[in-house]
Formats: C-alpha cells, sequence, structure tokens
C-alpha cells in the first residue's frame, strides 16, 4: 500500500484534514477503486495546475491512478473542452472496462490528495465536492443548486446560510464540475438518447443572446439532462477545494460546522439543514 502523506495546513488553518474515510478498504478493495478512476485535468494555454493539486500528481502515479492533464487551445471555450474530456474517458473505458468513474477537477483549485478516490467511492452517478464561487449579486457562494423548503433550487451563499454542513453525502439539484465524479453509464445514456452531454440547449442560448448574460452554463446544462434521463445528482459536504480566482475562496471557516451533517433528517424524516429561502436562484432570475 502507498503510505499517507502527512495532513498539510494552511496559513492559520489549524483543521486537521479528514483522511479517514478510505482507511477501512483492503488493499484488494483500495487496487480496485483506484483502477475504476481517471481524473482530467482541463488547462489553458499558459495555465499551469494549482500547486495544491499538482503537489499530489506523483503520489496518484505511484499508486496507479489514471490522470490526464488536458491543454485547452480554444481559451475557454469550455463545452469543446468538457466533450474532449467526455471522449478521452469513453475511448479509454472501451479498452479498459474497468474504468468507471470520470472525475474532473479544474486546475484552479487546491484538494486533498484522496478526493478522487471519495468522490467515486460513493458508486453514485455524480456526484460533487464543495466549490466555493463569487460575484457581487451572492457574495460568497457553493458551486451547486439544492432544493429550499418550497422545492425551489437555490445556491447556498454566505449571505444567508447561517452554518454550512461539514460533513455529509446529499442529493442535490445541480452541480458545478469542478470537482466532480461522473459515472460511465450517465454519458452512455445521454448518448443513447441522441443528446450531447454538456451542449447548452439552443433555446437557453438565444434567450442568453437576446439579454446579454448567460443564463446557464454547460455544467448545469449537464446536470438537467442527467436528471432528465433518471439520474440523481449528490454532493458530498466533507470533501472541499479551495478555489483560486483573484483571492482563494472557500466556504468561510466561521460558518462551518464540522460536526452538522447534510443528510441528517428529523424523527418526521425532514433533513435537519436546509438552504435558505432568501439565497439567490441564480444570476438570471435578479435581472
Amino acid at each position: 500500500m502507498i503510505s499517507m502523506p502527512e495532513p498539510q495546513q494552511a496559513g492559520d488553518n489549524t483543521r486537521v484534514l479528514n483522511i479517514i474515510p478510505l482507511a477501512t478498504l483492503s488493499d484488494e478493495e483500495w487496487s480496485k477503486l483506484v483502477a475504476s478512476i481517471l481524473v482530467v485535468i482541463p488547462c489553458r494555454a499558459g495555465e499551469g495546475i494549482n500547486p495544491g493539486t499538482a503537489m499530489h500528481l506523483p503520489l496518484w502515479g505511484r499508486m496507479g491512478l489514471k490522470f490526464a492533464i488536458l491543454k485547452d487551445p480554444h481559451g475557454g471555450f469550455i463545452e469543446v473542452v468538457r466533450g474532449a474530456m467526455e471522449r478521452m474517458f469513453l475511448e479509454m473505458t472501451d479498452k479498459n472496462p474497468e474504468v468507471r468513474f470520470l472525475v474532473m477537477i479544474d486546475n484552479d483549485q487546491a484538494i486533498e490528495w484522496d478526493a478522487p478516490m471519495r468522490l467515486a467511492y460513493h458508486d453514485k452517478p455524480i456526484v460533487s465536492g464543495v466549490v466555493a464561487g463569487y460575484n457581487s449579486e451572492r457574495g460568497i457562494f457553493s458551486c451547486f443548486t439544492m432544493p429550499d423548503a418550497k422545492g425551489v433550487p437555490r445556491f447556498p451563499s454566505y449571505r444567508f446560510t447561517k452554518m454550512f454542513p461539514g460533513k455529509g453525502l446529499r442529493k442535490v439539484h445541480q452541480v458545478g464540475t469542478g470537482l466532480c465524479s461522473v459515472r460511465r453509464d450517465v454519458f452512455e445514456t445521454i448518448n443513447a438518447n441522441g443528446g450531447c452531454s454538456f451542449l447548452i440547449d439552443e433555446k437557453m442560448r438565444k434567450d442568453s443572446y437576446k439579454v446579454g448574460h448567460i443564463k446557464q452554463g454547460e455544467d448545469f446544462s449537464f446536470c438537467d439532462k442527467a436528471r432528465a434521463a433518471g439520474f440523481d445528482i449528490y454532493v458530498d459536504f466533507s470533501i472541499r477545494a479551495l478555489h483560486y480566482k483573484t483571492i482563494p475562496l472557500a466556504w468561510p471557516e466561521d460558518r462551518l460546522d464540522d460536526d452538522l451533517d447534510a443528510s441528517a433528517t428529523d424523527e418526521e424524516g425532514k433533513f435537519k439543514w436546509m438552504v435558505s429561502s432568501l439565497d439567490f436562484r441564480g444570476l438570471m432570475d435578479q435581472r
């Protein structure tokens, strides 16, 4: 077995990183899990991979984890890049049927070394970690939507969410694809139905053109296609990325509770934690 690296600390963050979830696997189970994954990191020309992810590449290589750096020749034409990631994955699965999960990791993120394995371990159709974003309307927000108490899909935002779960696997509505595992049968089903996984629908394109801003990205478009095909989508709240934009972004520590489980329910089976109904649903609904 590959020995685990020592937990890292960043700045004044003294919270020990969680390296326990996969520790109970046997050598055979661990090897089978690693063999089932292809990690693809898209990277634009002139950009590198954040050191917080690049530092894991030697360890991944020693484990036998398959990974690829996909150069983006289009300067951010993300639909085409995601499509290339899908094709690379499906071509590999044809020759290596043990490969079942495509784990996409954007190059501007720092992650824990075992994040790809922890995502794939759930064996869910689509499961994402928590990636933070920022805009002037929402402030810091998490890049997924989940239904509020009234069933309206919303982004959890720091502005309205009093406390954010530090653990738990929860079914959600849509996720970004910056730190995400997708099972092979999701792509195969969408393709069999005549769809293109990451292609934004023509109506959405026309609406975006008319109003002057993007109403939906390729990631949420993919999630909508997957849900329509009958697949569930999840977030593992214990897997979190540090997202480097102008400044590093993550859910603020003062509103993060590692003891709060996103999947916990009360005696009536209702979730104890819900996204705030005051959270913004999305940019397209605020203009």
